[in-house]
């Protein structure tokens, strides 16, 4: 269930942002071009709107949105080769599967809430659409045929006049404020009963008109499309924005349609929408009602009339129909690729003797020291093909790969590459991933190399049991307290991370600078559950032999040592090693300050290095 809602709530978001600031975009141009283009009919202006909507359901449950580069290339100084998997050790009773640096992001603290009121207002929306279809039933039933001869007749042949076959069921209704009509597949008119016998012969001729204009257009199919990106994006002020919008210009095109048909005069249809006036619309999402909701809306409805021409023809809708479908079309805006010809490869530092921070990238050498390389023909990547990639999508895997397609081909950072590939995967709960090495193929050419990666995912695991082992300091129960794991949820490396963080912060706090916490793995596939056991080896408590201050040039000894908050013949503290670091570092004459530990004479010591690098000129900074 955890992996479920991690995964829906990760689709959700991305989809999510793609849908309002492409569908938010594309609302504002609608809106700009339908207010400085006045004399846009109204059935164009019906396609504008109805794509604007349309855009921000496509955009939401597309599955593959085009990629385009338009963002600018961050191109990494160093690129470090990694030689053996990250999670090579990734087997029952073995040492787990994480180094002390977290690499993926960590999980949006507000998620669930987001997520929780997203699908309350959706619930709420959907409740009222079918509460709404089961009113409108009621009302149906409530309702009598109409039987006058002569309407019926007028109907049958404005039907006819429109190319209708479908057959129309005439009823009228006491409770009615105005005519409506419902029923995609067995179509409904009905009309109040007051209207019936208060209204003249031609006035309920257009009335009907404009009803039956509404089925020829299909607009109870196609007002789903509206109604569904309303119900999705309730939050969203542009979906608002086009379903009135929408509504509007569609009740002005049947308002055309239905003078068109009858050859009406555009003042006496004026007369039969002031006599309806305007009411609520409590079924507007299951029926098409001829009165307008409020008076503004009234008002632009009277204004088309005016503009009304029974010999006008509109050639913008299928320019704006055509460029609205290639709009729907979703898109994903990515930095540019990048091109690693200009990066700089360093080999990858050896293993530190004690757990600590990960040291810095070895700068690389000059090239006066670089051993002369043969020329090597340069190999663009054509193609990147992750087969079995379906849980975790290609597109976030291809984006922690330094490899890009139009890049230039790397062996060394391809291979990093490959060990990469298995952190989106660990942070998903993948722990048993198998990703081969996959063989390439060069074109004719030579120009050009396509590659294919196979990916294995196998379960997603959950935290089962989580336990300390070993040198405990602090009772079981107070180590549970600082964990980000929790038994039951998804396994996260990143959050395993954190935790040996925070255990190690414990015990380098009373001394011990070399304690060594070994998560342990214990796999159950059945279950897919992975116990956890943290083993602590505390190693010797030690003191601080000396501190030795290096790089400092213009700036004595003393200025640094008095912000030093480890001292030389106490024990060791690593809040104190952080606190030093962070006091140095605020003096505001130096570039960089490094402050680590290592072992002393003896194991009961260490001796704390500070290295300083000034800066040239710290007075201008001041």
């Amino acid at each position: 269930m955890i992996d479920l809602a991690s995964h829906a709530w990760d689709l959700w978001m991305s989809r999510m942002w793609l849908a309002i600031w492409q569908g938010g975009l594309l609302a504002l141009a609608a809106y700009l071009v339908t207010r400085l283009v006045p004399r846009l009919s109204s059935r164009t202006r019906t396609v504008i709107w109805w794509c604007v909507c349309a855009k921000l359901l496509v955009t939401l449950i597309a599955t593959t949105p085009i990629r385009l580069g338009l963002l600018p290339t961050a191109e990494p100084a160093a690129v470090i080769p990694s030689p053996a998997p990250v999670l090579a050790n990734a087997l029952p009773s073995r040492p787990a599967i994480v180094s002390l640096t977290p690499v993926s992001q960590a999980e949006f603290p507000w998620a669930g809430l987001a997520w929780t009121v997203w699908f309350v207002g959706f619930l709420v929306l959907a409740e009222r659409l079918i509460r709404q279809h089961r009113d409108i039933l009621e009302l149906i039933q409530r309702s009598h045929p109409v039987s006058d001869p002569r309407l019926l007749d007028s109907m049958d042949k404005l039907a006819t006049a429109m190319g209708l076959k479908q057959p129309v069921s005439l009823r009228s209704c006491v409770d009615l404020e105005a005519p409506l009509i419902t029923g995609v597949r067995r179509p409904v008119i009905m009309f109040p009963a007051s209207a019936l016998g208060s209204l003249e012969e031609s006035a309920l001729k257009l009335a009907l008109a404009h009803e039956l204009a509404h089925l020829k257009r299909r607009d109870l199919l196609w007002s789903w499309v509206p109604i569904l990106a309303h119900t999705c994006f309730w939050f969203f002020p542009a979906s608002w924005l086009s379903l009135r919008e929408y509504s509007q210009a569609r009740e002005e095109a049947c308002d055309a349609d239905a003078l068109r048909v009858m050859r009406g005069q555009p003042d006496t249809y004026a007369r039969l929408l002031l006599a309806f006036g305007t009411c609520h619309q409590r079924w507007a999402a299951i029926a098409a009602c001829g009165a307008s909701p409020h008076f503004h809306h009234l008002k632009r409805r009277l204004t088309a009339l005016q503009r009304f021409s029974a010999d006008a023809r509109d050639r913008a809708t299928l320019a704006f129909a055509a460029v609205g479908a290639l709009l729907l079309v979703p898109i994903h805006v990515v930095a540019r690729e990048a091109r690693f010809s200009q990066a700089i490869v360093a080999e990858a530092p050896s293993a530190p003797a004690s757990p600590g921070p990960v040291p810095d990238i070895p700068p690389a050498p000059p090239p006066s020291v670089v051993p002369p390389v043969p020329p090597i023909p340069k190999l663009i990547v054509k193609e990147i093909n992750l087969i079995g990639a379906i849980k975790v999508p290609a597109d976030d895997l291809k984006g922690v790969m330094f490899t890009r397609v139009g890049g230039t081909f790397r062996e060394e950072i391809f291979q990093r590459d490959l060990t990469i590939l298995h952190l989106p995967y660990y942070d998903r709960g993948f722990i048993d991933v198998k990703i081969d090495n996959p063989p390439v193929s060069i074109s004719a050419d030579k120009r050009f190399i396509y590659i294919s990666i196979k990916i294995e995912e196998g379960e997603a695991y959950s935290l089962g049991k989580l336990d300390f082992s070993g040198d405990l300091l602090v009772p079981k129960e107070g180590l549970g307290k600082l964990m980000t794991s929790r038994e039951g949820e998804l396994f996260n490396r990143s959050k395993l991370t954190q935790d040996i963080s925070a255990i190690t912060d414990i015990y380098l706090d009373q001394g011990y600078a070399f304690a060594n916490i070994t998560p342990l793995t214990q796999l159950h596939p059945e279950q897919r559950l992975v116990d956890l056991t943290f083993d602590i080896l505390k190693g010797s408590q030690v003191y601080i032999e000396r501190i030795d201050i290096r790089g400092n040039i213009k700036t004595r000894d003393e200025e640094i040592r008095r912000e030093m908050r480890i001292y030389e013949g106490e024990l060791f503290s690593g809040t104190g090693e952080r606190r030093s670091k962070e006091r140095v570092t605020a003096l505001g004459l130096f570039e960089t300050v490094e402050v680590q530990h290592k072992p002393g004479s003896d194991n009961a010591k260490v001796v704390v290095a500070v290295e300083v690098k000034e800066k040239a000129n710290p007075a201008a900074d001041k």
